[in-house]
């Protein structure tokens, strides 16, 4: 899932809206986990609204049937790419955050008056999320388009391959793990029928990346195949902050399939399936 909204588009990053807690229900609810049961973690980024976020769903855990894991969980797989310059931080991470900020103050403005025309019935909460997921699309299709460019004309210096990177690992050593848990599971070592879960909470950007490189959708399309307006369209735009995704993972007759469903647009699904086998191929 992703972290809780901001209080505006433009707005100090770790400044919470009214709707933060609102919209973590919505997102929780969506996954249907206060139906479920079985052992779950919560793993977040390390940015405070993600933080803060994941401790608003471990709190919700804990009114649920589950097995409740220890404490939150921290991942660099999860935590946002681009940081400020500093000790550590590589230039082209920087300098690319610059380029987006600077992109996103261009596009703010016509974005803006845009949905104040169009937004009627809006409350201002939902503009500000409107406006910041048109914008953050817009983003990321430049990152989408930076792929068929020559390198000297590309606008980021960072890949949407790149940034996809964090989560695929993350998600694709889950899929090697399955095998064990069903060894363990024949063995009476985990109950057969109890599911392990896993709550991630993450970033826009890396989400979305992720899917554009290794998801196929039901219709049996590849997102790595689609412009940015076909593939937005199809997904429902950018995932907001009360939407969600899940990923199921598979085991038929030794392979590791990754089923995938989610809502990113309210009352619009998608689903589609990751092929893990050969993503193995192409991560080792």
């Amino acid at each position: 899932m992703r972290h809780g909204p901001k209080a505006s588009a433009s707005g100090e990053k770790d400044a919470l809206a009214p709707t933060f807690e609102k919209s973590i229900s919505q997102s929780f609810e969506k996954m249907g986990l206060d139906q479920e049961t079985g052992l779950v973690h919560v793993t977040s980024s390390t940015l405070p609204r993600a933080e803060k976020t994941a401790q608003s769903i471990d709190s919700k855990l804990g009114k649920t049937a589950h097995r409740h894991g220890e404490g939150i969980r921290s991942s660099k797989g999860l935590s946002a790419h681009f940081k400020e310059a500093g000790p550590g931080v590589p230039e082209s991470q920087s300098s690319d955050l610059k380029k987006i900020m600077e992109m996103q103050s261009r596009l703010e403005p016509p974005i803006r008056a845009a949905i104040a025309k169009d937004g009627v019935g809006l409350s201002s909460e939902e503009q500000e999320i409107e406006v910041r997921n048109r914008i953050d699309m817009e983003v990321m299709k430049e990152f989408f388009a930076d792929d068929a460019r020559p390198p000297a004309d590309r606008h980021f210096q960072t890949s949407y391959h790149e940034l996809a990177t964090g989560l695929a690992k993350r998600y694709f050593a889950f899929g090697r793990r399955i095998k064990d848990l069903e060894k363990m599971r024949s063995g009476g070592q985990q109950p057969v029928d109890e599911p392990y879960l896993e709550i991630d909470v993450s970033h826009s950007f890396d989400i979305a990346a992720f899917l554009k490189k290794y998801l196929v959708f039901k219709d049996g399309r590849a997102a790595i195949t689609m412009s940015g307006n076909d593939f937005f369209k199809q997904l429902g735009g950018m995932i907001r902050e009360s939407g969600s995704i899940n990923l199921n993972y598979q085991l038929n007759e030794g392979q590791v399939i990754l089923e995938v469903d989610g809502e990113f647009e309210p009352g619009r699904k998608f689903s589609g399936i990751i092929d893990l086998n050969k993503e193995y191929e192409k991560e080792n």
